[in-house]
């Protein structure tokens, strides 16, 4: 703690202990809930399942409702997919 406290002090020429601490950010409103995750999920294992493709296997591209847009990356990294993009739920190998 005291190493933190003199780095700051040379840093910013302030005392730590004064300062505020920072106000949290307001949360933003999601528009889906865990039964749609559960769902995208499902229609994606089922696809795959159905193509007789492991789970581990990637997909060219994946179009998904506009109410996942905030977390398409997550869904990219998850499925494994080249792209995901908004639009009608469609998926391609």
């Amino acid at each position: 703690p005291m190493f933190t406290y003199h780095i700051y002090k040379e840093l910013n020429n302030e005392d730590v202990h004064l300062e505020m601490f920072p106000k949290p950010m307001e949360k933003g409103k999601i528009s889906f809930n865990k039964d749609d995750i559960f769902k995208l999920n499902s229609d994606i294992w089922k696809f795959k399942k159905d193509h007789k493709l492991s789970l581990k296997d990637s997909i060219t591209k994946l179009c998904v409702d506009k109410k996942f847009e905030h977390i398409l990356y997550d869904i990219k990294v998850t499925h494994n997919c080249n792209e995901v993009k908004i639009g009608k739920f469609n998926i391609e190998l």
